[in-house]
């Protein structure tokens, strides 16, 4: 949130998250919004609150230095920080975008001796055709057939 002294207008942008599904980035343009008793003022921005605009609550969670030392220089000390809600769709996806675990393996020794067989590893190859011109759209189809000798 950016508010501006010279000018009492507001300006909200979120950051994006990839894959929300929702619309992000500038929510609010820079403008000066109205109230029932006049326009948004610095005084409706307190650390800990929450503001309603256009129908969307913001829980206003931490400021900088510079709002810090302003908000004290007019008599409205600022809290230090408040705890942000938690965002339950970023903690989901934070689950689904973990990289997988690397599990050891264990190492079979006999397996590399079979491995070594002069029989393993041997492929036969076969030639067949399907032959289906016996039906109305049939045609003659070549194909080969592998068969891959895995011997452990």
């Amino acid at each position: 949130m950016l508010y501006y002294l010279v000018d009492d207008s507001v300006q909200i942008s979120e950051d994006k998250v990839v894959n929300s599904g929702l619309s992000q980035g500038a929510f609010l343009k820079r403008h000066k919004i109205s109230t029932s008793s006049g326009f948004i003022g610095w005084k409706d921005f307190q650390v800990g609150g929450t503001i309603t605009l256009y129908g969307r609550t913001f829980n206003i969670s931490n400021c900088d230095t510079f709002t810090k030392e302003f908000y004290d220089s007019n008599g409205c000390p600022q809290q230090d920080s408040a705890s942000a809600p938690d965002d339950s769709y970023t903690i989901k996806r934070a689950e689904f975008t973990k990289p997988p675990q690397k599990v050891p393996r264990a190492i079979d020794w006999n397996l590399r001796k079979k491995l070594n067989n002069p029989f393993s590893k041997k492929c036969l190859r076969f030639f067949a055709i399907w032959d289906d011109r016996a039906s109305q759209f049939g045609e003659k189809r070549p194909y080969v057939l592998l068969q891959v000798s895995y011997i452990l």
